[in-house]
C-alpha cells in the first residue's frame, strides 16, 4: 500500500521485513536498536504517526520464519514523536511529543505517561541524563526527574538547547548558561558532600 513503508532488518547476509510503519513523505522515520537483559528491542515509527512499535529479538525471529514478520512486543503511544531514544543501560524507552513523553521499562514492562505542565524551551527535548534520570529545559531552567516522572527537580539555569551532563559519580552536573552576555559553565552538586 502507498499509506505504508517497510521497515527491515539485515541479519548476515539478508534482509528480513520487521514491520510496517505510516508513510511519511519527508522521509522521518524512527529506528532506534538497543540490548538490554540479553534481548534486543527495536523500536520503529514514522513522523505521521502516534504510535511506536517495540519488537523483541527480530533477528532471532528473521533467522527462523523467512516468510513471516515477527510480532509486535509493545506499542507506545504518546502523539507524534519529536524524539525518541533508550537510556544508557536499555532498561527504558522514551518516546516524547510536544507536551508530554511516555517511557517504557522492559524489566517491569510497564509504561509511564508523563504530561508536562510547562512547555518546553525552543530546541529542547525531553532527553536521557542517565540510565533512570530524564532531563529537560523550560523558561530558562533545567529540569530533571525519574523515568516516570516522580521527583521532578528544577536543577539549574540552563540556556537552551544545552543539555545537563552528568560526572560517573552521578553526584555532580554540568550545565551550560549565559550570563551577561558570557557563555559559562556550572556545576552543581546533586548530593551533601562532607
Amino acid at each position: 500500500s502507498s499509506d505504508v513503508c517497510s521497515s527491515d532488518l539485515a541479519v548476515s547476509d539478508k534482509v528480513f521485513l520487521i514491520g510496517e510503519v505510516d508513510y511519511d513523505a519527508n522521509g522521518q522515520y524512527t529506528l532506534e536498536a538497543s540490548e538490554y537483559d540479553g534481548n534486543w528491542y527495536y523500536a520503529i515509527g514514522s513522523r505521521q504517526s502516534e504510535k511506536m512499535h517495540i519488537y523483541k529479538n527480530p533477528q532471532n525471529f528473521a533467522k527462523s520464519e523467512k516468510n513471516k514478520t515477527p510480532n509486535i512486543y509493545t506499542t507506545m503511544r504518546v502523539g507524534i514523536p519529536k524524539n525518541v531514544g533508550f537510556s544508557k543501560g536499555g532498561r527504558f524507552l522514551l518516546m516524547q511529543s510536544d507536551k508530554a513523553f511516555v517511557t517504557y521499562d522492559f524489566d517491569r514492562k510497564t509504561s509511564y505517561r508523563v504530561n508536562l505542565t510547562a512547555a518546553l524551551a525552543e530546541g529542547s527535548s525531553v532527553s536521557w541524563l542517565d540510565d533512570n534520570l530524564v532531563q529537560y529545559s523550560s523558561a530558562g531552567n533545567l529540569y530533571i526527574s525519574e523515568f516516570d516522572g516522580k521527583n521532578t527537580r528544577d536543577m539549574a539555569s540552563v540556556k537552551a538547547p544545552f543539555k545537563g551532563m552528568i560526572d560517573d559519580s552521578t553526584k555532580r552536573l554540568y550545565t551550560i548558561n549565559i550570563v551577561n552576555g558570557v557563555t559559562v559553565s556550572q556545576l552543581t552538586k546533586l548530593t551533601i558532600e562532607n
